[in-house]
């Protein structure tokens, strides 16, 4: 039987040989990156909040357990920003685990809420990374959705999912919602059935970003290589606008592969090197954050010992402003959004339309 978790499975259907590769490649000495451990620490803050705690005076304080940041007040704010649009019938870190003679795939939902008069199942995933998620076709929410309906006997005759993203580049911070009546629970686990039974196949794609096996893998080693020869390629100026979206197209999947594949590579010769091997023309230099007042200086206390005013008064953030009872109105009248450049984007004609005339899509 082959084991899986909810969370594997968005890489798993489209690349089944990862799951392997993955397990025969060497250990990455079980450290755990900036952009994870601030997600760990934000799904804490959030399980506290919608339970009911105190989380308000947690700024500076790191969570108990391996592998989490220390609290920031954007966390707090976002903590805020997702539960408030939680039902609180609903439950949070859902065990949704199942199996068959297969495959045996682990899961834990960030969010759920059944609705018993419309067996509705609203799953809600909160992604603290910056790259925008669509929750269409989100395989580990497809899973918690099929583990829901089997660990309660549940009839669920619509599924509702959506993905909660405040760190996302643009966009809002919550997705529009995935809404699937009467959801295929059944194909879904065929489908992941087939997939676990099927020969193995490696796929190059965005899903090889976190794939432990991105620095080994050939058919990702592949690409790059491919990629090298068309960026060497001589440009033409003179191109045809279907050729030059195609070519934009084409070379932001390349770049993001090959920034795959440089990140792997990178912590497996870090890897390496603390494990006292040879990296040749490689080295690690010690990194330092930027500078701060030792432990137990505060203002008051610099300003008494140096002679000069130290002390600093801030202002609240607008989300804080808003939870203190300010009406969004007024802060959206008192706040702005700065622009901070522009950005060459894909766009879809008939939704710049739509804006422009002010109507909404379906």
């Amino acid at each position: 039987m082959m084991r899986l978790t909810a969370d594997e499975l968005s890489r798993f259907m489209i690349c089944s040989g990862s799951h392997q590769l993955q397990r025969t490649v060497e250990s990455a000495g079980g450290e755990v990156g900036t952009v994870t451990m601030e997600g760990r620490t934000f799904h804490w803050l959030a399980e506290a909040l919608f339970k009911g705690h105190d989380i308000d005076s947690l700024v500076g304080v790191t969570p108990p357990g391996e592998g989490l940041a220390a609290v920031t007040q954007e966390m707090i704010d976002h903590a805020y920003e997702y539960v408030t649009m939680l039902h609180h019938d609903g439950m949070v870190e859902q065990e949704t685990s199942w199996q068959t003679e297969t495959v045996y795939v682990g899961g834990r939902a960030d969010y759920m809420w059944y609705e018993h008069a419309t067996g509705t199942l609203t799953v809600a995933d909160a992604k603290y990374g910056y790259r925008r998620v669509s929750p269409v076709m989100h395989w580990p929410m497809m899973s918690h959705a099929i583990g829901f309906a089997a660990r309660t006997g549940l009839a669920v005759k619509r599924l509702h999912a959506l993905i909660f993203q405040p760190r996302a580049y643009g966009g809002e911070m919550w997705s529009d919602p995935w809404v699937v009546d009467h959801p295929p629970l059944r194909s879904w686990q065929l489908m992941i059935e087939n997939q676990v039974t099927a020969q193995p196949e490696t796929r190059a794609g965005l899903h090889c970003v976190y794939c432990k096996a991105a620095a080994t893998c050939a058919t990702l080693g592949q690409s790059v290589a491919l990629a090298t020869d068309m960026v060497a390629e001589p440009y033409h100026e003179v191109m045809s606008g279907q050729e030059l979206a195609w070519q934009l197209k084409l070379t932001e999947r390349l770049e993001k592969l090959v920034d795959a594949r440089r990140k792997a590579l990178v912590e497996m010769a870090t890897h390496r090197i603390k494990s006292g091997q040879v990296v040749q023309g490689f080295g690690l230099k010690t990194q330092l954050a930027n500078r701060s007042w030792l432990p137990g200086y505060d203002g008051e206390l610099l300003t008494a010992a140096l002679g000069v005013d130290l002390t600093k008064k801030g202002v609240v953030t607008p989300a804080e402003a808003e939870r203190r009872g300010v009406s969004k109105e007024m802060v959206a009248a008192l706040t702005q959004r700065a622009v901070t450049g522009s950005k060459l984007a894909e766009i879809d004609p008939n939704v710049e339309v739509a804006k422009i005339f002010g109507e909404k899509q379906p």
